[in-house]
């Protein structure tokens, strides 16, 4: 609990830091760097490593951040987190960051999870009616889930909308028992 805290001041100092026009550029580049470490988990065990010397951590970081729009902001937020000696919260910080960031931009990221492939007018469709419900911006991430029997299920951070056949199904079943 303790260490959410410290990320979400870190992210919330970032995020003053911040001309208000950048904030979609960084989302942007968050899920680049996000990417970066993810597909290279030797990179993380590099900066939260307790034996290598903050100089080789500001290098990899560099090296990282050296092709970004933004480089200067995103060192100095690694900077900061590994002079302070809070490297370990890399990952606390880029989840908050990025919730501040859709909060801000009144947004949300969603993943729409299907049975199969969708047309995209469908797709649309449905996008349309999630935005209506949540009254944001939705960011989508579609995802193919073959257990699904079909219809699709809609996740954030915090909330669910499952319009699924199995879940119709269930609902349906539940409904005859009671009236029986």
């Amino acid at each position: 609990m303790k260490d959410i805290i410290i990320a979400k001041r870190y992210a919330s100092a970032a995020l003053k830091s911040l001309n208000t026009n950048k904030y979609i550029e960084i989302l942007d580049q968050l899920y680049y760097i996000k990417m970066v470490f993810t597909e290279n988990p030797k990179a993380i065990k590099i900066l939260t490593s307790k034996i290598i010397r903050k100089e080789h951590k500001v290098s990899l970081i560099k090296s990282v951040t050296e092709e970004i729009k933004n480089k200067d902001f995103w060192q100095q937020m690694f900077f900061v987190l590994i002079k302070k000696n809070r490297i370990d919260l890399l990952e606390l910080f880029f989840g908050e960051l990025e919730k501040s960031l859709f909060q801000v931009l009144n947004q949300e990221q969603i993943n729409l999870i299907f049975a199969r492939q969708q047309e995209k007018e469908t797709i649309d469709n449905i996008k349309k009616s999630i935005e209506k419900i949540l009254n944001k911006k939705v960011i989508y991430n579609i995802q193919i889930d073959e257990e699904l029997i079909g219809g699709f299920v809609a996740k954030s951070r915090n909330k669910v909308i499952d319009a699924s056949i199995r879940s119709n199904l269930n609902r349906f079943a539940k409904m005859t028992l009671n009236i029986q």
